[in-house]
């Protein structure tokens, strides 16, 4: 790795890379560049990416939509990523650095965007049904909320 990308990676996401480096070891396979160049591209983006755009990202460095795919799932299979289908699109995102007790998004119908909602009400009510749940002797490892609707740029923009 050259010291260009060693600077933009910068301390917390070399922080974050050495943690999911260690993750995929422990499963005995290799953290290739390819991954990392992957991963980078995943911390980086503010947006939930879909397999295209990380492609459009990552194409400059010979990473072929096969590689992309193959790795993905490997991630996904780790818990370090999830994967967002919204009508038959997948969008990706980090999943291990969330720190969040719920994760709600919200795609809109007219521009595409998906976006998290993040709302203390909306946790303190997800903890009450986590309970309801429970309460059956069951166990949630995952919930994964999306809604749909117009975003309040495309609201604005019809107005």
């Amino acid at each position: 790795m050259d010291d260009d990308r060693n600077n933009k990676t910068g301390s917390v996401w070399s922080n974050e890379l050495q943690k999911i480096k260690s993750i995929i070891e422990r499963e005995n396979l290799k953290f290739t560049i390819q991954k990392q160049l992957i991963l980078e591209a995943l911390l980086s983006s503010k947006e939930h990416m879909t397999i295209n755009e990380l492609h459009d990202k990552l194409k400059v460095n010979n990473i072929g939509i096969a590689t992309l795919y193959r790795n993905l799932d490997s991630f996904k299979n780790l818990g370090i990523i999830t994967e967002i289908n919204v009508e038959g699109k997948a969008y990706y995102e980090m999943k291990i650095f969330g720190r969040k007790p719920i994760h709600i998004h919200f795609k809109c119908t007219n521009c595409g965007k998906i976006m998290d909602i993040e709302d203390n009400k909306l946790y303190h009510e997800y903890l009450k049904l986590n309970r309801l749940i429970e309460e059956r002797d069951l166990l949630i490892y995952d919930s994964v909320f999306t809604f749909k609707g117009i975003c309040s740029d495309c609201k604005k923009l019809k107005e």
